[in-house]
This record gives structure tokens, sequence and C-alpha cells, in this order.
């Protein structure tokens, strides 16, 4: 992760969005390494101060445990949305060629506010 010397020669780290949907569920469980942690991490995500992807169109308030990941060609988020209906875990990786990620940040918060709308209609 962020060994540029690394990636240079061919090594890479990479995650997939089982991976991340399996983090957060093990997380929202409380079955990261015990309970206690699980909370502290989910606490943790909670106090994400980039919020323009997953909480970006959701309405003021609203719960949302996440990580933002962002790089040269990648614009990722992945949480938990917290609503009165239900609960839902959300991963959005992304590749792009936009400088800002501007597309692929509208895109996340698009994707977020729709599933949200459905839990919303339950």
């Amino acid at each position: 992760m962020m060994d540029f010397k690394a990636r240079r020669v061919g090594a890479e780290n990479f995650t997939t969005a089982g991976d991340m949907a399996h983090l957060l569920e093990a997380l929202y469980c409380g079955r990261f390494i015990n309970p206690d942690v699980s909370k502290k991490c989910l606490d943790l995500l909670a106090s994400q101060k980039v919020n323009d992807r997953i909480p970006k169109r959701l309405p003021g308030g609203t719960l949302v445990a996440h990580k933002t990941g962002l790089e040269t060609g990648i614009c990722h988020d992945v949480g938990i949305v917290y609503t009165k209906n239900g609960n839902f875990l959300i991963v959005a990786l992304t590749k792009h060629n936009d400088k800002a990620a501007g597309v692929s940040k509208v895109f996340i918060a698009n994707l977020s506010f729709i599933i949200y709308s459905y839990f919303s209609n339950l």
C-alpha cells in the first residue's frame, strides 16, 4: 500500500469488493477481533471527514461509517449506512481517467442515494 518503489517493479497490493464487504460485515457483526475492537473501528469510520462520496446525497444526520480511497486512477468508498428501515453496506471501487475523480465521486454518491432510497421505501 502506497509503496511506489515496489509498484515500479510490479509488486502491488490489491483488494476486491468481496474483501471489503467481508471486512465491513465482520465489523458490523462484532466479529473483527472482538466486539469492543469492532465498535471502536466503526466509531472511527463514522468520524470520517471526507464525505464527498457515500454520504454526499444522503439526508443530513444519516450515520455512515465509511472509508474513502483516492489515488491516481482510482476512487473508492466503502462503508455501512444506517437507516431506520435497515442498515446496508456499500462497496464502490472505481477506476477512472479523470484527474479530479469527479465522475467517480458523483457515481458513488448517486449509487449510495439510490440504495438509501430503496431502504427508505421499505
